[in-house]
């Protein structure tokens, strides 16, 4: 054999799948939490889109295109809840992802899941990446 002509391992091609970029509108009156969960999400690839109520976040709902929904529930003007109720009501938006985050659990986490929505504790970040695939994944 010559150099060059040795045989070729036979090693299957690398697949590449397209990586798809996940746009998240986020609702959260806290400016400091709202800009720290912003830049989080951000550094993990995420494009977002962050307002301060949920009377705003329904109001980009209706005008922009997004994959998940991540919205504060104790906000002034119209809580996580109220918005959630909100767009389950929204033709064609009934069925989008929404994670609401709350300082505060007890019925609210059976309250969201009866709305098609996911509930999280504010205080463990470590569980909102995993509850945004999950999220996604359900939603195919």
């Amino acid at each position: 054999m010559a150099i060059g002509d040795e045989p070729k391992p036979n090693i299957p091609p690398v697949e590449v799948k397209e990586k798809k970029v996940v746009k998240i509108l986020y609702a959260e009156d806290d400016k400091i939490w709202r800009r720290t969960l912003q830049d989080l999400l951000e550094y993990r690839g995420c494009v977002v889109e962050a307002v301060e109520n949920g009377k705003i976040l329904l109001e980009k709902l209706a005008t922009g295109a997004y994959d998940l929904v991540l919205t504060d529930n104790d906000m002034p003007v119209l809580t996580g809840i109220q918005a959630l109720k909100k767009i389950r009501e929204m033709e064609g938006l009934r069925d989008l992802p929404v994670i609401v985050f709350s300082g505060r659990s007890s019925d609210l986490e059976k309250y969201v899941t009866g709305l098609g929505g996911t509930c999280l504790n504010k205080a463990s970040t470590e569980d909102l990446f995993p509850a945004i695939e999950r999220a996604l994944k359900s939603d195919k």
